[in-house]
């Protein structure tokens, strides 16, 4: 099985006053349609910067990234921009959720960008599968924190994109409701085949995953399988 997403050597580095961190050491990876894997390490090891490289937020320093076999990281933004709306879904510790729009009016306002009809059979679906067909009409201050990440979530596979890119998608909830969260995560990744990449500082439930990687001091390892 051909990679979905490959770093092939990657490098961050950032300038800091006159000092040169190094928030990515060379990093090799490969993930494949129907994984769900998470990343670990301590703040500021480097998890994010792996994540943001990997969704084309930002350019590797060296290396490259590939997608689907095809060169992503060398693309301009505008290009990266455009294959990032198309093939990558993100879930952030915040819900991303826009506060003045409905979850429906989110969903719309996505198929109004791309010029695309509504596609109502697919809410259904997906807000029946998530558990949220009572949340359609409500903005984001009206759900409580396992709603919103729900809903964020509906928001993320809406799209049916081939990569999910999720940052501490948990970080503000309780115990029962992460782990919730989580199994969502790895239900929709098998249920629709898609490379689910999790970077969580909760080790509870890493079970739930098919591959641990974790970074310390910008050197990414794999740590174990975590099922």
């Amino acid at each position: 099985m051909e990679p979905l997403i490959e770093a092939k050597r990657i490098t961050k580095d950032f300038l800091q006053k006159e000092e040169v961190v190094h928030a990515l050491r060379e990093t090799s990876f490969a993930g494949f349609p129907g994984e769900f894997v998470a990343v670990i390490g301590p703040s500021g090891s480097g998890k994010s910067t792996f994540l943001t490289i990997l969704g084309g937020l930002q350019k590797p320093t060296t290396g490259e990234i590939l997608l689907g076999g095809s060169p992503y990281s060398r693309l301009e933004a505008k290009s990266r921009s455009r294959i990032r709306f198309e093939k990558i879904g993100f879930i952030l510790q915040s819900s991303s959720l826009v506060p003045f729009l409905t979850v429906a009016e989110q969903l719309r306002l996505y198929d109004r960008l791309r010029k695309r009809p509504h596609d109502e059979a697919r809410i259904a679906e997906l807000s029946k599968r998530l558990g949220v067909e009572k949340l359609l009409r409500k903005l984001p201050n009206q759900l409580s924190g396992g709603e919103r990440q729900r809903a964020a979530i509906m928001k993320a596979l809406y799209p049916d994109p081939s990569l999910v890119l999720a940052d501490e998608p948990t970080a503000s909830l309780d115990r029962l409701k992460s782990r919730e969260v989580m199994e969502l995560l790895r239900s929709e990744t098998k249920r629709e085949n898609k490379l689910t990449i999790m970077v969580t500082h909760d080790e509870r439930f890493l079970d739930l995953c098919d591959r641990v990687c974790e970074i310390e001091d910008g050197v990414l390892s794999e740590k174990t399988s975590g099922r």
